[in-house]
């Protein structure tokens, strides 16, 4: 009896060790990404421009930023409502979707208006290859906008 509980004893701590290892190997593995951005709560949507800038945007507060490499995140613009979704075009327009179901452009000069109103929220937005937008409703429908279309608005 008393080997028994000994023998359960070991077993439970060497399980115990290998948990510890095994997350600390996770965790090691997890370290060696490299740290692209911080200090950014509440972030939504990712985006990279062919330069590499990586743009986000803020639920909470609506704020939409670009993350210069090695260097600290810029305030673009705020859009209103509720951030979902982001995307960038080649020239740098950085397309945001809300919960409301409008699609914002903020465009370099910071300026923000609205080029595209969906019945539904957003999940995801993408850039074509002829720069027209393309757009992930939550009901599972996509939805793509010509770019002249969203340009005269």
């Amino acid at each position: 009896m008393l080997v028994s509980l000994s023998f359960r004893l070991t077993i439970s701590v060497l399980l115990a060790c290998a948990m510890v290892v095994l997350s600390t190997n996770i965790c090691m593995a997890e370290a060696q990404g490299r740290i692209l951005g911080q200090g950014l709560p509440n972030t939504v949507g990712l985006a990279q421009d062919h330069r590499g800038l990586l743009y986000t945007a803020n639920k909470v507060t609506g704020d939409v930023f670009c993350l210069p490499p090695e260097s600290d995140p810029v305030l673009l613009a705020r859009v209103p409502g509720v951030p979902t979704s982001v995307a960038v075009d080649r020239l740098r327009n950085v397309f945001v979707g809300t919960e409301a179901g409008s699609v914002f452009v903020v465009s370099l000069d910071g300026s923000v208006r609205e080029v595209y109103h969906c019945c539904g929220a957003p999940v995801g937005l993408d850039i074509d290859r002829d720069g027209g937008l393309l757009i992930a409703m939550e009901d599972g429908v996509i939805v793509r906008v010509d770019r002249k279309d969203f340009v005269e608005r």
